[in-house]
């Protein structure tokens, strides 16, 4: 009758392993909802970005098709006195 011996750890060794690995399991938890937050905060941030040069790009047609209009107006006065 041959008796297979099996090492044990110790209670108290196994529940600090396991409490050491939940600790660094919550550290992992918490260092990701932070970066998803960061994530979020930079995601919100393009969109403004985006929407801010969507605007200015809007305002630039507008300024060019003034200036485009105001540019055939003073050539069609220069035109109309000579």
């Amino acid at each position: 009758d041959k008796k297979q011996i099996i090492p044990s750890l110790p209670q108290s060794t196994s529940t600090d392993n396991i409490n050491e690995k939940l600790q660094r399991l919550e550290i992992f938890r918490l260092e990701n909802e932070r970066l998803r937050s960061e994530l979020n905060t930079c995601k919100t941030e393009i969109s403004v970005l985006r929407s801010e040069r969507d605007s200015l790009m809007n305002t630039i047609a507008k300024l060019d098709i003034e200036l485009t209009e105001a540019e055939c107006q003073r050539l069609a006065h220069q035109q109309s006195r000579k």
